[in-house]
């Protein structure tokens, strides 16, 4: 039997020496809006997205001309760990590892589809099986801890200074476990007489949906914002403008207050080789780690927390189960 690789190859020679038209060469620089033009769901990307994936292209770009290298054909597999190397040895640009793995995925994503459309002699030489992503292991990123009652009651009293709107943002966070992007523009079709339903969009493009029960203190919450709807839509529409315009202002807002509530309490993991900043563990992500380990402690099986919290990755069930186990182990404590 013919393996994968060989058969690759024979097609390839048989292509050259078969077809009327020689394959095409396409300029390095040009890579880029033929992608675009070929790539489906370009058009559903936000300017946002837009802008950093062509930021990634640009970087590798200036990196194979400053190698000699002006046409797709000569990006090889040894060109693509060459630039994997570049990217994570550069001193004088450290990344993190999940930056790291954003720009490889976006390059081999970009491959794939030139390769679909020219049928490229290398195919895609950033596939996963050649230039290896780092795994969860090594991202080197700081957990986010859940909250202590007393701790989450400093956050609200602290988030209730600054505003109407941020006080109703952190409410929403607390009694959903919704991430940041999701809770900021939530929408009023999303609430529903006993459940929020929604995608969140980290799990937009598979359509997995959220489905959390509403607190008595949503309700309220709820209740009183019914009275100022707007015709945006949007559940807290003066927090969805903010973030849609500058989502870096509302992530600052975010971290101030948990930094003044939470005061000495509040633990960082340093800065290091990959990473530039020192990181929080205590951000309003924790708000999704206190939801999370609140239905461990009222024993939510598995299979209804994965419904709530709209998970899909196997290692999240594996900390959801940890946590389960957890709160079974404290509550047999206290019984005995």
């Amino acid at each position: 039997t013919i393996d994968k690789k060989a058969k690759e190859k024979i097609l390839n020679v048989f292509y050259e020496e078969t077809s009327i038209e020689k394959r095409p060469v396409i300029n390095i620089e040009d890579a880029w809006s033929e992608w675009v033009r070929h790539y489906p769901r370009f058009c559903d990307l936000d300017d946002g997205t837009k802008e950093f994936y062509h930021s990634i292209f640009m970087k590798f770009i200036n990196w194979a001309f400053s190698e000699g290298i002006t046409h797709v054909d000569r990006i090889t597999n040894k060109v693509a760990l060459e630039y994997a190397s570049y990217l994570w040895n550069n001193e004088d640009e450290p990344i993190s590892a999940k930056t790291y793995n954003h720009h490889i995925v976006h390059l081999s994503q970009i491959f794939s589809t030139l390769d679909a459309v020219y049928h490229l002699s290398e195919r895609n030489p950033f596939n996963s099986k050649i230039v290896h992503r780092k795994r969860k292991s090594e991202l080197n990123t700081a957990s986010h801890l859940p909250l202590e009652p007393a701790m989450l009651q400093k956050v609200l009293t602290e988030a209730a200074t600054h505003g109407r709107g941020i006080r109703d943002l952190f409410i929403l966070g607390s009694n959903t476990g919704l991430r940041l992007e999701d809770a900021c523009c939530l929408k009023w079709e999303c609430i529903g007489k006993d459940f929020i339903e929604t995608i969140p969009g980290k799990t937009r493009r598979t359509g997995n949906r959220a489905r959390i029960p509403l607190s008595s203190a949503l309700r309220v919450l709820i209740k009183e914002r019914a009275k100022s709807q707007d015709s945006s839509g949007f559940f807290i529409p003066e927090i969805a403008q903010h973030y849609i315009r500058n989502d870096d202002c509302i992530k600052k807002t975010c971290s101030r207050i948990f930094e003044a509530a939470l005061g000495d309490d509040i633990s960082k993991v340093p800065a290091g080789e990959h990473r530039k900043r020192d990181t929080n563990v205590y951000s309003f992500h924790s708000f999704r780690t206190t939801f999370m380990s609140l239905l461990a402690s009222k024993d939510v099986s598995v299979r209804d927390a994965m419904r709530i919290m709209a998970w899909e990755s196997a290692e999240m069930i594996k900390v959801y189960e940890n946590e389960l186990e957890n709160a079974r182990k404290k509550a047999e404590n206290l019984r005995s």
